[in-house]
């Protein structure tokens, strides 16, 4: 996550989906955005601009799913409010979710992690939300920044975490065999399985949220997962 992208398509998603799982469980829910700075990252990563996609503001569609969440998303568009801690400390999100926003950078990861270890002692369910999803196999040492390591889902779990992270689409594979394949990498990886159904955002790219659930919240998030999609067009549940 950077600080541009807020607000974007896929900050929508992910907010009416975080907001509705903590008012299903009756419990805030956490969310740690592994904010990073592209100028740390290189010249090339200043230069893109994929997080733009704010079009779906314009649409009553998407008013009518949240009025309060597109009514934030808005304000949004505004470049100079594109900050992650003013965001998480006006935003009425925070009765329903634990924000944990220190930046990620190359040299600091392990202490990162453990600092969002201790933000997240008292929550149950926390949504990792990496710029791209899980890490690759060949990836430059400045990019990591931008995934998920396997070793962070296990050291959560082991802590009795339950954990769903965003993964955005491969470009080059289609999205069912590139979850299975993800799906066997984490298996491969950590010995965790994904014990959910994964949700499909159809945003462009599309992006999916894949669960891995403690056994005393899996009953509870599996129903929630299925009554979420009903209620949305553009939201799909995959099944293993």
């Amino acid at each position: 996550m950077q600080n541009r992208y807020i607000g974007d398509i896929h900050d929508f998603y992910k907010f009416i989906f975080l907001k509705s799982l903590s008012k299903s469980i009756n419990e805030k829910v956490g969310l740690n955005w592994y904010l990073n700075d592209p100028s740390k990252i290189g010249e090339k990563e200043i230069k893109l601009n994929d997080g733009e996609n704010r079009k779906y503001l314009d649409t009553d569609n998407y008013r009518r799913i949240d009025e309060e969440i597109s009514q934030e998303m808005l304000l949004l568009k505004n470049k100079k409010n594109r900050s992650l801690e003013n965001f998480t400390k006006k935003s009425h999100l925070k009765k329903f979710i634990h924000f944990f926003n220190e930046e990620l950078n190359v040299d600091n990861r392990e202490t990162w992690f453990s600092q969002s270890i201790n933000k997240f002692k008292s929550t149950n369910i926390i949504f990792l939300d990496p710029d791209n999803g899980l890490v690759p196999k060949k990836v430059s040492k400045k990019r990591k920044v931008k995934y998920l390591f396997h070793q962070e889902i296990k050291k959560l779990y082991l802590k009795k975490k339950s954990i769903i992270f965003c993964q955005f689409q491969s470009f080059n594979l289609k999205h069912q065999i590139m979850i299975e394949r993800k799906i066997l990498d984490i298996y491969h990886e950590t010995k965790l399985k994904v014990n959910c159904p994964v949700i499909r955002n159809r945003s462009s790219p599309n992006t999916f949220f894949i669960p891995i659930i403690q056994e005393e919240y899996k009953n509870k998030v599996k129903n929630f997962l299925k009554d979420y999609v009903k209620h949305l067009d553009k939201v799909d549940l995959i099944n293993f």
